[in-house]
């Protein structure tokens, strides 16, 4: 999914502002350069996850978060791919999943570690691991579901074939 999303240049809030009275309302516009900022931060988001190094987790949070973690990830490439498909078909009634499902599944792991108290007595190591994990999953999740709603709320078929992009 990095590689899908990554860090967008400097040179599409100048392209975005460019759409300014091209047959472009100027709210459309608006969306674009919020959508584009949105972006930039998801960007960043994957790109620090990439340079990571794995968690230390201890093998009783591993079993848990593990299959999440992969479901989430799944879910993340669903939504990039369907981010993709608004853009090459131009046009916003593209079905484009939620991450709401992901993050809620996480949520929920999150709960049970703390219910069954499976931080207790672990390194500090383990713990900032852990919750540097919980925060990138959820940090990746708001801003794709950000950019998912983002997207969806642009008029592109409106004005799509004005442009090439």
């Amino acid at each position: 999914m990095s590689s899908r999303l990554t860090l967008i240049p400097i040179e599409a809030v100048n392209w975005v502002r460019g759409l300014q009275g091209l047959n472009c309302p100027e709210a459309e516009v608006e969306k674009w350069l919020s959508l584009t900022l949105t972006m930039r931060r998801l960007a960043l988001h994957l790109s620090t996850r990439a340079r990571r190094e794995r968690p230390a987790l201890s093998e009783s949070i591993t079993g848990l978060v593990r299959p999440c973690v992969l479901k989430a990830r799944e879910k993340f490439r669903e939504i990039s791919e369907g981010l993709g498909s608004v853009f090459l078909k131009g046009s916003t009634r593209v079905d484009v999943p939620t991450a709401l499902e992901a993050r809620e599944s996480f949520r929920e792991v999150l709960e049970e570690v703390r219910r069954k108290n499976l931080l207790a007595g672990q390194s500090l190591e383990v713990i900032i691991s852990f919750l540097s994990l919980s925060h990138r999953l959820e940090a990746i999740a708001g801003d794709l579901e950000s950019c998912r709603n983002q997207v969806l709320a642009l008029r592109i078929e409106d004005y799509w074939d004005d442009y090439i992009l």
